[in-house]
């Protein structure tokens, strides 16, 4: 029992690379798929497994791992690592206020009085940021 895991993610990952996906070679619980009409990501984390990808592509990975593996799927995560996850029309807003309120609240400072901090905004593309020289 003790290698059940090791067993299970082994057959994962041999089942994700029959299907195209290229595992990453510095955290191989990363699994990644590019195609023409669009891309996967699968994340393992444990037992979970966490997918982002386009549209079309995600109709298809998850119709391919549900006839392979008996699972459950929980759609759009709201919680994640600590991470909270608000998916919006727009995309998707990821913060950490439940963390906040619960640290706030253990050193006894979730009734102070919040002041605004500055803080900057920076694009997750390189040549748009302020810092790209």
């Amino acid at each position: 029992m003790k290698q059940s895991g090791r067993e299970w993610y082994n057959r994962f990952n041999e089942y994700l690379i029959e299907k195209g996906f290229e595992n990453n070679e510095i955290c191989p619980c990363i699994f990644n798929k590019k195609t023409t009409s669009g891309f996967d990501v699968v994340v393992v984390y444990v037992d979970d497994l966490n997918l982002v990808g386009t549209p079309k592509e995600l109709i298809k990975i998850i119709a391919s791992l549900k006839d392979e593996f008996d699972m459950k799927d929980l759609q759009k995560k709201i919680f994640y690592l600590g991470l909270q996850i608000e998916h919006l029309l727009n995309g998707k807003f990821i913060h950490q206020s439940t963390y906040k309120e619960k640290v706030l609240k253990y050193f006894y400072m979730d009734n102070v009085h919040p002041l605004s901090i500055p803080m900057v905004v920076r694009s997750l593309n390189a040549k748009k940021t302020i810092f790209y020289h």
